[in-house]
């Protein structure tokens, strides 16, 4: 069914007027006909029950089985169903093995045939509203988990086998791009943040992992919560068995305001590069906090760096240790600040660092010594003398 419902929004795409708003807006995100047509791109109509009609007509469908792969939604009451997605681009979902598994939808920018105009309104469309969510997953099904499933992972896995390597982007047409251009071990992660499951998928075909999100606002520039998606990522591999080591997780630096299609379609070579010297993701993640360190005078409550330090604690590994050693060690100047200010006077770590005793450091993060955040209470020694026995 899922397959029929694919083939029926390519040809909806691909041969009609009404999908003619979606061809525009691909063909000016970059995308080819070749494309299209390799991919099964297709476009959902906005009646409320073309597609379910054209199964039924076709197949002789029940609605029960179409909701059970997650193509139809239950009306209000119970009274019979509609079609899940209306009025937007259609990306199919594959499992590694080429079996269609769900379906991913998007809404045109600016509402472009969404069914917003008069007319529409009138025919009683059944576009999405202004509240529809960007961006559509099919619904969990027996068929579809999300968390354990990656964009293109069937187009993928042959150059991830022979490269041992695996680049996750974010978006569908920041995969579709770089197949389109070449890259073929690149994979999506549908919108979601990497999971173990999803690493545990890669590993089966390669070593190694760069990601390649966005760098923007959402990402990179908000370290509250980049940051803490991927030191939870940190902590995930460390406490499950997924095959993939965190030394062997790197993280690529795109150009700012560049989303991961307009580096790969504008500048390919530009984006080879930023995959080869991707950094570790350990030390990606210092190198973020200590700037953002620098730049940002504390103010009486948790600053940057105490984030990473309370991030750092919770998910203590190995490698989060090494990394932290050799930076005190490369950059003397660095150790100093390195927890100066986590509630506004020196912590123990801080003192660690500056009297050269970094080994002692890691390895009490290692151990887990330090379970919370460290102690910044000074340590007071006692200038009274012992009172003399008579």
């Amino acid at each position: 069914m899922l397959e029929q419902a694919i083939a029926f929004y390519h040809v909806v795409l691909t041969q009609s007027k009404t999908g003619a708003p979606a061809l525009e807006y691909l063909h000016g995100r970059g995308f080819t006909d070749e494309t299209i047509e390799r991919f099964q791109l297709g476009w959902a109509p906005s009646g409320w029950d073309q597609m379910i009609k054209m199964l039924q007509s076709r197949r002789n469908v029940a609605i029960a089985e179409l909701a059970e792969v997650g193509l139809t939604s239950q009306r209000q009451g119970g009274r019979g169903a509609y079609d899940k997605f209306r009025s937007r681009v259609i990306f199919p979902i594959r499992d590694a093995a080429g079996n269609a598994v769900g379906i991913g939808g998007r809404i045109l920018p600016g509402g472009v045939g969404a069914g917003h105009d008069a007319a529409a309104a009138a025919a009683g469309s059944g576009a999405p509203d202004a509240g529809a969510p960007k961006y559509l997953n099919s619904p969990a099904t027996a068929l579809f988990d999300k968390s354990r499933t990656l964009y293109l992972i069937e187009r993928a896995r042959g150059e991830m086998r022979r490269s041992e390597e695996a680049v996750l982007v974010e978006g569908y047409t920041d995969a579709l791009m770089a197949h389109q251009a070449g890259f073929e071990n690149v994979v999506a992660s549908l919108g979601t943040a990497l999971t173990p499951a999803q690493v545990a998928l890669i590993a089966r075909y390669a070593r190694e992992i760069v990601l390649a999100y966005d760098v923007d606002p959402a990402g990179q520039h908000a370290g509250s919560i980049g940051g803490a998606e991927l030191f939870r990522l940190i902590g995930s591999l460390a406490a499950e068995e997924t095959g993939v080591e965190i030394t062997r997780v790197r993280v690529a630096r795109l150009p700012e305001g560049k989303d991961p299609d307009e580096v790969i379609r504008d500048t390919p070579d530009l984006w080879r590069e930023a995959i080869r010297t991707a950094q570790p993701i350990i030390e990606f993640l210092i190198d973020y906090y200590a700037t953002a360190f620098r730049s940002e005078r504390p103010r009486g409550g948790a600053t940057p760096l105490g984030r990473w330090c309370r991030c750092c604690a919770r998910s203590a590994t190995r490698s989060c240790a090494t990394a932290i050693s050799r930076r005190w060690r490369v950059e003397p100047g660095w150790r100093s600040g390195f927890c100066w200010k986590l509630c506004g006077r020196r912590c123990r770590w801080a003192r660690l660092a500056r009297t050269g005793a970094e080994a002692r450091a890691g390895s009490a993060l290692v151990r887990g010594a330090s379970p919370r955040t460290p102690s910044c209470r000074p340590r007071i020694r006692s200038t009274r003398r012992p009172s003399s026995s008579l």
